[in-house]
This record gives C-alpha cells, sequence and structure tokens, in this order.
C-alpha cells in the first residue's frame, strides 16, 4: 500500500481548512515552491508564520490549529500514488492559473501525464450522434495532445476511447475516491502507459453533486483549455462552460443547432470561440493552436 508522506498529511490537513480553497491553496502552494520549502515544514507553525506566506489572519489561525497535528488521511490503495505540490511529477507550473490548484491528487496511471499539455472535452450524457461524432473526430486530430474528460457516460466515454484507439494519451478526473468502482473500469480501458486515473478526493468517497462541481474545476485546470460539445441549459457541461467564461479559460464551442446541443450557441454569444460542427480537424487545428496563458495569482492579504 502507498505510504502518506508528511508533505501529503500537511497538505492534506491544509485543504480541511474552513475559507480555504482552491485559489488560496494555489496561492500558498506558490509561496513554498518559490521559497524551496515543503508543506511538512509547515507543522508545528503558528499564525504569524502562515500570514506571512499570504494567509488572511482567520484562516492562518484555523491552518495553525489544523498543522499543529495533522491526522492521518485515509490511505491510499495499492493501484494509486498520492501526488501533491511537493512531488516530482506535481504540475508546479500551473499554480498560477486563475482557477487556483488541488494540493492532494491521487493518481493511477501515467504520472507524467500531469504534466502533459492538454486540451479538456466535455459534454452531455445523452449527448446527440452528431455530438458523439464529433467528439470522436476532435480528438482522433488533436495529435500530440492529451486529451482530458470526466469519467461519465456519452461524450466523456467517446473522448477517452477515441484517445486511446488513435493511439493518443488520456486522463479521465473522477468526482468520487480512486477507489470507486469506476476507477478500476477506467484502469481497465487501455495501456497504463497511455492513461491517468485522478481524483482530488479521498479514496472511499462516492460521487456527489459538489464533488462533480469541483471536478470540473479540475478537469480546467489540468487541460489549460476546454471544449464543450454539447450542453444543455443545466447540468455539468453548462457549469464547465460558465466556469471557464468566468475565470478566462479558453473555452471552444461547436455551432451545433439547438436541437442536437441546446445551450451551444447561448454559450457562444457569452463569449466561447465557435467551431465548425461539421470539420472536426479544423476545429482540432484551431483548439491545438491556442496557448493558455494564466494570470498571476496575487498573495492573498
Amino acid at each position: 500500500m502507498s505510504t502518506m508522506t508528511e508533505d501529503a498529511r500537511a497538505w492534506h490537513a491544509l485543504r480541511e481548512v474552513n475559507g480555504l480553497g482552491p485559489k488560496g491553496l494555489g496561492t500558498l502552494a506558490r509561496a513554498l515552491t518559490s521559497q524551496h520549502m515543503g508543506a511538512n515544514e509547515l507543522v508545528g507553525a503558528d499564525a504569524d508564520r502562515l500570514r506571512a506566506l499570504g494567509l488572511k489572519e482567520r484562516i492562518a489561525a484555523e491552518a495553525a490549529r489544523a498543522l499543529a497535528d495533522p491526522a492521518a488521511p485515509p490511505a491510499s490503495p495499492e493501484h494509486a500514488t498520492v501526488v501533491t505540490p511537493d512531488h516530482e511529477k506535481y504540475p508546479v507550473e500551473r499554480l498560477a492559473s486563475p482557477l487556483g490548484a488541488p494540493v492532494v491528487l491521487y493518481c493511477a496511471g501515467n504520472l507524467d501525464l500531469l504534466r502533459a499539455r492538454g486540451v479538456a472535452v466535455a459534454g452531455s450524457r445523452d449527448a446527440h450522434e452528431q455530438a458523439l461524432a464529433f467528439a470522436a473526430g476532435l480528438v482522433e486530430a488533436l495529435d500530440g495532445l492529451n486529451v482530458v474528460a470526466g469519467a461519465a457516460a456519452g461524450i466523456d466515454e467517446t473522448a477517452h476511447r477515441a484517445a486511446l484507439s488513435a493511439g493518443r494519451t488520456t486522463t479521465a478526473v473522477l468526482a468520487e475516491g480512486i477507489d470507486q468502482p469506476r476507477a478500476r473500469d477506467g484502469l481497465r480501458m487501455g495501456d497504463p502507459e497511455r492513461l491517468l486515473i485522478v481524483s482530488e478526493f479521498d479514496p472511499g468517497k462516492r460521487w456527489t453533486r459538489y464533488q462533480a462541481m469541483a471536478r470540473n474545476r479540475t478537469i480546467a485546470w489540468l487541460a489549460g483549455a476546454v471544449v464543450v460539445v454539447a450542453a444543455g441549459d443545466r447540468g455539468g457541461s453548462w457549469e464547465q462552460a460558465q466556469l471557464c467564461l468566468k475565470e478566462n479559460v479558453p473555452l471552444f464551442v461547436p455551432d451545433f443547432p439547438a436541437e442536437i446541443a441546446p445551450a451551444n450557441r447561448r454559450l457562444i454569444e457569452a463569449g466561447a470561440r465557435a467551431l465548425d460542427p461539421n470539420d472536426a480537424r479544423a476545429a482540432a487545428e484551431l483548439v491545438a493552436g491556442v496557448e493558455p496563458e494564466p494570470r498571476q495569482l496575487e498573495l492573498l492579504t
């Protein structure tokens, strides 16, 4: 069974601090990284030291209490590795993202994919066959880019399978723990060298709507650019798109009519970049040509 490092114990304690969300955790991780410090060095730290790293007074006091004697978090299962900002495979370059950062990741598969340049593909579970065909064609044309998606039926599953069939790599981001059946099923999809399963939740956690929304943020964070293939007026794909628009994450949407994707044209009117739904290869070239430019986060004061 994988062991939990002292750094991971500290990060696990910090992410449980009320009010210290992904943006605050990302800022703190950046501050530690810039000073070549590990989170383990904060165990036993007082509130003044934590305030010096950018935490607000109230949050610093709560964090100091959490770090006084960090409890051991649930153990990682044998098939998974715990990756935190102190781990060599963690994508520290993404700590500048406006999305913040998940600081505890349970991962199974090829850890190198955490730092691969990627594109996220999202969409409805019950997507129209034309949307599914577009998703598969897009993924097949994304040469050299890692495909990032959730783990649901419909567009997510189509994207993963198309990537593996085309000899590409893919990352599945879970809205439940990595010890749940969906993770183990995912590991059987293909060559583990071309596949990564990621969860930011404790291994035994079951799916919840709240976790699905948090997972959407992590998908965008890992990929840097998002294609919402088919969105409804509500639900996960709609929320994924709204997050991207709010945080200036490059967002692409094929210009399907409402009978195929009810909310796609609304998203384009709101600022998403339109893709030709009849030319997946041209769409892939447009998506691949965008270099994500994350804004720098200011330290919390």
